[in-house]
């Protein structure tokens, strides 16, 4: 029997219909989804251990040591985009309109600070209702490495077309970054982990590398620290400065066309 359409209008009011990301409540790992049409995709990884850093690390790189990731999270499968951002400025969550010297929205957002990654983020939580921050240096490296030990996620040699470098045969080379997933993934699913742009991350940088074998990378007397820590590299970066391990560090201010971000989003 058909009902009224009066009667079917009431019922759907009161009906839950199933979230987008309601399937990601399994924690699959390398599902992939987003939480909203503007969002970002993200990747779930799963929980694990790895060997964070190298024995042959030298001056502010991290000597290595195991590190255990004891719950899954999702991750950005791409750095975040001028058309990402550009939606955060329109709702008025992000005040800060960065140039991007006449790219185009696929390209990853650069000449944002720390604190101007913040204001994303806390649209972002905002408007989904998950907690997103920026990732630790742990659990970005572990998502980098992709289950890796190797230089790059692909193997001990820079090779040619695996990531926008100085040094990696990008085709357009030291004039700009390139389109997000412009080169292939790494094992997790996860584009542009090295090189592209320096991706910020929720460390502070105390001019030590020592203090950072838990998850959440917390280092001693944080609140003396002004300068944050970047990862992964950029477009302008020498290939060795590209590595999974490769670390730098800018003040929390700083804006620069080498500088952008992905986002980590919790269960």
């Amino acid at each position: 029997m058909r009902l009224p359409r009066l009667v079917l209008t009431i019922l759907s009011a009161f009906l839950v219909l199933p979230s987008a990301t309601s399937a990601t409540e399994t924690r699959e790992p390398g599902k992939v989804f987003r939480d909203c049409a503007e969002c970002p995709e993200l990747v779930v990884i799963a929980a694990g251990e790895y060997l964070m850093g190298s024995d042959e690390a030298t001056g502010d790189g991290i000597a290595a040591h195991r590190v255990r990731i004891a719950a899954p999270f999702s991750i950005g499968k791409f750095e975040v985009t001028f058309a990402q951002w550009r939606a955060c400025t329109t709702d008025g969550g992000c005040r800060h309109r960065p140039s991007d010297s006449g790219w185009n929205s696929a390209y990853p957002v650069v000449n944002v600070s720390w604190p101007d990654a913040q204001q994303y983020l806390r649209w972002l939580s905002g408007k989904t209702g998950h907690v997103y921050r920026l990732p630790y240096e742990a659990e970005w490296e572990y998502a980098a490495r992709a289950g890796t030990q190797t230089d790059y996620w692909w193997g001990d040699e820079i090779g040619q077309g695996n990531a926008s470098c100085d040094g990696c045969g990008a085709p357009n080379e030291m004039e700009s970054p390139v389109p997000v997933g412009s080169f292939p993934a790494n094992g997790f699913g996860l584009h542009d982990t090295q090189g592209n742009v320096w991706e910020w991350v929720g460390n502070y940088w105390c001019g030590q590398a020592t203090g950072i074998a838990s998850a959440d990378g917390a280092l001693p007397a944080e609140a003396a620290c002004n300068e944050k820590v970047l990862r992964g590299g950029g477009w302008t970066s020498h290939f060795w400065r590209i590595q999974s391990i490769s670390r730098h560090s800018a003040f929390t201010a700083t804006r620069g066309q080498i500088y952008g971000f992905r986002v980590l989003r919790e269960f």
